[in-house]
């Protein structure tokens, strides 16, 4: 619904809108590189923000990281994952 709305906020005639849209549903699907990056990225941001909250607020978010395993789907985002997993203190890293 909120695709429908921001392309009605565009205008039904701007072609912004369609390509919005189509970028969206491109995303949704993962169908490019470019998609699947984006999504990659997606999800690395939310892993930095669980390690940020691990740190600042001493929690083991072990569990959290463990979830995201496996889920990263291009060689950037995998190179990345690792990077920050290897990042984590040796307390909230657990078992991860």
């Amino acid at each position: 619904q909120a695709i429908k709305d921001l392309r009605a906020m565009l205008g039904e005639g701007s072609g912004v809108g369609a390509d919005i849209e189509a970028l969206w549903h491109e995303y949704e699907a993962g169908d490019t590189r470019e998609a699947r990056l984006v999504k990659d990225l997606d999800k690395l941001e939310m892993v930095l923000q669980a390690l940020e909250y691990e740190e600042e607020q001493g929690r083991d978010l072990s569990e959290f990281f463990r979830s995201t395993e496996g889920h990263f789907k291009t060689p950037t985002g995998q190179a990345w994952a690792a990077e920050i997993f290897s990042r984590r203190s040796p307390r909230g890293a657990g078992d991860a």
